[in-house]
């Protein structure tokens, strides 16, 4: 073997540690190398092309990087470049790597800082996947969830998935030998408790990602049965339930299906939507009018009872003379206001800081439209009379808007948390002496969906989307990146 050909064997070996920080695979694998080649003088080149042109600038930074550090260790080269192909920021991102200026450098003005805390919380997620890919077969031999406190790594017979989790756990500092615990929180490396063992569990199966065909907003129309299938028939138009539950367990018999100890969810467990035909339960089949076209609904079924759940949790609170303040009229809030519009007498403020959504909030039923400018709880607070508002449904929840969603709310009012990705940062004091509420939400129950279905169908809730075909995903996502969708974007196979 050459000289050139030998080095590139040993950077295409060393490339196996190079993962997908969301797939927690290695890159080589995943066929995202396109080619690697070394000059007689050991001037090595790598080119990568990843799965999508529109892969987050911040993954592919880390794997671009984490790609350079690698081949520029390998023995024998002299000097290293990573390209990175077919990529709408491989300019940026290329450029930024081989000048070593960090992912912030490289984006300035656009990037929050650099991506340490990201690896830390892909390699989280990584541990918690193994956890459950450890944990999936003892459950299906019978043990019972909480008996797996109590055991160790050291008791678990040898594989690949634990010395995944040995690996992911030495990476961030944590219990990695024998005498580990099984069951460990990510972040302090602490035991998991009894009563934490089916929430953790629960976590652990949602983490894992694979590569599942997308899409949990679903509505379309039946195309088969099962035999013993008897709710629906073939023909049927439906809008689906995001998670097809069991039916048996407590919350399933409480109707709060979106809790079910056994569900699954088509687009992130299994092949979801984006695709001709989808799987699903006949309890998660909700029937529509004949009539109902399913691109006009669809996303009703994910955004649509989210925004509805939590309205219909905080209705007992909005009785007339209240003040409701929506933080964000994007994609779930417009959704949101006319829900709160539909079935409370409050008054309701709309914060945003694009003009153009408060314009359609205006037209949706918002009494009072606020810019976010900065000043946006002192303008709430003067619409108020300086209370603040009885409730605020944060529908963005990240970037400050948490913080600003606290604020806004009045003595004894409540903070209900739809959005995510920021973190609360609140006194303890601030909480109980002016007894403030915060209520955390999730998808709404079947029961609400159906609830919506009945909204949408008098026109009392309708969706602003744009329709796509099933083959132009791509060009969907790139609007939507660019911002020009405004409400939803819809994928509509080509019959």
């Amino acid at each position: 073997m050459s000289a050139p050909a030998a080095i590139g064997s040993r950077i295409l070996a060393a490339l196996e540690a190079v993962r997908d920080p969301e797939l927690d695979q290695p890159i080589t694998s995943l066929g995202f190398v396109a080619s690697c080649t070394v000059s007689p003088d050991g001037d090595a080149q790598v080119r990568l092309r990843l799965p999508t042109y529109f892969c987050a600038p911040n993954f592919a930074f880390l794997m671009v990087a984490d790609t350079y550090d690698v081949v520029s260790a390998a023995e024998g080269v002299r000097s290293a470049e990573v390209v990175l192909e077919d990529h709408f920021a491989a300019e940026t991102i290329n450029a930024g790597v081989a000048a070593r200026a960090g992912f912030a450098r490289s984006f300035d003005g656009e990037a929050i800082g650099e991506l340490d805390e990201l690896r830390a919380d892909f390699l989280r997620k990584a541990l918690m996947a193994a956890t459950y890919g450890l944990c999936r077969p003892l459950l299906a031999a019978g043990a019972e969830p909480r008996s797996l406190v109590a055991m160790t790594l050291g008791e678990l017979p040898p594989s690949r998935e634990l010395d995944r989790l040995r690996q992911r756990r030495a990476e961030l500092g944590l219990p990695a030998g024998d005498d580990a615990p099984l069951l460990i929180d990510p972040i302090t490396g602490a035991q998991v408790g009894d009563e934490a063992v089916p929430l953790h569990l629960r976590r652990a199966r949602a983490t894992g990602v694979s590569m599942y065909t997308l899409g949990h907003e679903n509505a379309g129309w039946v195309h088969a049965v099962g035999s013993a299938v008897t709710s629906v028939q073939v023909g049927d138009t439906v809008i689906l339930h995001p998670t097809p539950t069991c039916g048996l367990c407590r919350a399933c018999r409480a109707g709060q299906d979106m809790h079910c100890s056994d569900s699954s969810f088509p687009g992130l467990d299994s092949d979801g939507g984006m695709a001709e035909y989808l799987r699903t339960s006949a309890r998660a089949c909700v029937k529509l009018d004949p009539q109902t076209r399913p691109q006009d609904v669809a996303a009703l079924a994910d955004a649509g009872i989210t925004a509805y759940h939590a309205v219909r949790k905080a209705i007992p609170l909005l009785y007339p003379g209240t003040t409701c303040v929506v933080i964000g009229a994007g994609g779930l809030g417009h959704i949101g206001i006319q829900c709160l519009a539909a079935l409370t007498a409050t008054t309701i403020i709309v914060v945003d800081r694009n003009p153009d959504a408060l314009k359609l909030a205006e037209q949706l039923g918002a009494r009072h439209t606020v810019v976010a400018d900065g000043s946006q709880v002192e303008a709430v607070k003067d619409l108020t009379g300086g209370r603040g508002a009885d409730v605020v449904l944060d529908f963005v929840a990240e970037q400050g808007a948490e913080q600003d969603g606290f604020a806004m709310t009045a003595r004894a009012g409540s903070y209900y948390v739809i959005g995510y990705g920021g973190t609360v940062h609140i006194p303890t004091l601030d909480i109980i002496s002016t007894e403030r509420n915060i209520v955390g939400n999730i998808v709404g129950t079947y029961n609400e969906l159906a609830e919506l279905m009945v909204l949408a169908q008098a026109g009392k809730v309708t969706l602003h989307t744009r329709s796509y075909p099933l083959d132009a995903a791509a060009e969907a996502i790139q609007d939507l990146d660019a911002g020009r969708v405004r409400g939803r974007a819809i994928l509509v196979p080509v019959s």
